[in-house]
């Protein structure tokens, strides 16, 4: 499950096991659409992530996220 929410609540992702990670999208991270650039909020819900690039630190920042929208 991927919760769409932007950059101070963050992304949530329940892993399979039950845990819960939470990721943070910032003014910096490339929000792709289709090939185009896009803001993160105008992504449609039912998009499907295609790239996940995140940060190595302890703050899971993600750096790229591309989306491919659904037909």
């Amino acid at each position: 499950m991927l919760a769409r929410q932007y950059s101070t609540k963050g992304l949530e992702i329940s892993a399979a096991s039950g845990q819960k990670d939470e990721f943070h999208v910032t003014e910096e991270t490339e929000v792709r659409l289709d090939d185009r650039q896009c803001n993160y909020v105008n992504v449609p819900n039912d998009a499907v992530i295609t790239f996940l690039e995140v940060s190595s630190d302890k703050h899971k920042t993600i750096l790229k996220i591309h989306f491919r929208s659904r037909k």
